[in-house]
């Protein structure tokens, strides 16, 4: 069973390296798809990722992350980790997301920061709220158990892209795939984890795309995903 790690990178020079250290250990290969940097992400990655894409302007992270994940594909992933490139997530957790995918035979799994023995260290007090938020306007929607709708350290089974097909660019692509993973019946299951914030701020994006999610939620529900019968 191979396991591909992408990692969508956007000016990260100062903690590419350790997050691939750490991460190469625990998966076959590693695809980092350079987002337009402007330090020396680029050259960072190229020293130990198995592959690396490289756009010459950002084009946010669901365009990054849908490229990663098509080139994963063609490298032979059975499963498909993400994970950030800025630190935020454990590379060491790896394992812990890919037993509970094999143990409870899950197409996804999420690591939560928000179940028991999980925690988001320095998370802000404004992401934090509004990943409740979030997480609960998830529920209230598709009936889904969740505590930690937002995360973006996931473990993918390789069927989960074979069956959808979605259309967000930027960070909503993670909500998108929940939407349509839950729509299509994949099993979602999550286990804690521990994250540590990189502390930057909300940008100006950020808070449109926190703008858009309700509407996100209420479109997703009525529309019909690739294999949706």
């Amino acid at each position: 069973m191979t396991v591909v790690a992408v990692i969508p990178a956007y000016n990260e020079g100062k903690t590419i390296t350790k997050v691939l250290e750490a991460t190469m250990p625990n998966v076959d290969k590693i695809v980092v798809i350079d987002d337009g940097s402007i330090d020396d992400t680029y050259d960072k990655a190229v020293e130990i990722a198995t592959h690396v894409i490289s756009y010459r302007t950002n084009k946010g992270y669901g365009i990054a992350f849908k490229k990663g994940v098509e080139k994963a594909m063609q490298i032979g992933a059975d499963w498909i980790v993400s994970l950030d490139a800025d630190g935020e997530h454990n590379p060491q957790e790896i394992p812990k997301l890919l037993n509970a995918a094999k143990q409870k035979n899950a197409d996804v799994v999420l690591g939560s920061r928000f179940l028991r023995n999980g925690e988001a260290v320095k998370m802000p007090f404004i992401k934090r709220a509004s990943n409740a938020i979030s997480t609960l306007m998830f529920i209230l929607i598709y009936r889904v158990k969740l505590t930690d709708s937002q995360s973006g350290f996931r473990v993918y089974k390789r069927r989960v892209f074979e069956l959808i097909n979605c259309s967000q660019n930027g960070l909503l692509l993670n909500t998108e795939i929940l939407i349509a993973s839950t729509k299509l019946g994949l099993r979602l299951v999550e286990v804690p984890i521990v994250s540590i914030s990189s502390g930057r701020k909300f940008g100006n994006h950020q808070f449109k795309e926190i703008a858009v999610y309700p509407l996100l939620l209420v479109r997703g529900y009525g529309k019909k995903f690739s294999s949706e019968k």
